[in-house]
Formats: structure tokens, sequence, C-alpha cells
């Protein structure tokens, strides 16, 4: 598989598109380092260098920051505005007429799909986090 590499050195071997919102946010999951707290990424635009890219916790209502050499990578850590918080958390509370689940749901497949050498597997009974009140920061240990 070929190797795509973000300008922070964050390699990418493996991505899932989960859906779009209506200004054009793709909800897309990357495979990630063993250890990355769960985690899903809003972006804008082509990638590797999106026009806009943040990164939202799968366990709880606030953002993920991604760091490089300790440092948090600034083009990964948009902010959503409350509009884009509202429409995410409704986009993902909807059921996918092709799997006959919620987008919730299958979002936490895919990271466990993507991310299988992850120390962090997601029961897909994990209850969705109230996305329309994102604040605060995880950080990347």
């Amino acid at each position: 598989m070929k190797k795509l590499v973000y300008t922070d050195n964050h390699n990418i071997y493996g991505m899932a598109s989960i859906g779009r919102l209506s200004d054009t946010l793709t909800i897309r999951v990357f495979e990630e380092r063993e250890k990355v707290e769960p985690h899903f990424h809003l972006t804008k635009g082509k990638g590797p260098n999106f026009d806009f890219e943040c990164c939202v916790s799968l366990n709880d209502n606030k953002y993920y920051v991604h760091t490089f050499k300790g440092e948090p990578v600034k083009s990964k850590n948009g902010k959503l505005t409350k509009s884009q918080m509202n429409e995410l958390d409704e986009f993902l509370n909807e059921v996918r007429s092709d799997l006959n689940v919620n987008n919730w749901k299958y979002l936490l497949v895919e990271w466990n799909n993507n991310n299988l050498d992850s120390v962090y597997t997601l029961s897909i009974d994990n209850k969705q986090p109230d996305y329309t009140k994102i604040s605060g920061n995880i950080s990347e240990k």
C-alpha cells in the first residue's frame, strides 16, 4: 500500500470517509499510531494538506489535539462553529439506509477497522457524546 506523509510526518496508510456535512466538511477516520486516543477528523479541501481540519474525540465532546515533537499541529487544530457542531451531532444520529445503522455506529466500526493495531477497540454500544457542545481539548500523549 502506498504511504502518504503529512508535512508533520504523520504517516497515513488507511482512511475511511464517513460522510459529508452540508458545508463540505468531510468526516474521516485515519489509521493512527498504536496508542492514539480514538478520534475522527473533519476536513475541507483535498489532503494531505487540507484547507481546514479539526479532530474530535470519540470518547468525549472535546477536540483532540495532534502534536508533532511535543507541539500542537496548527493545521489540524481548527474549531467548529456552533452550526457545524449541531449539524455534526444530527448527522451522526441519522440512520444509514445502506447499512441500517446510524452514522455514529458506522464511525465506531470504521475506527476499529482502520486501527487494528490500536490499544483502543471501541464497542458499537458506546454512547455518542453531545457534539453540539464541543469544548476543551484532549492532547496527544
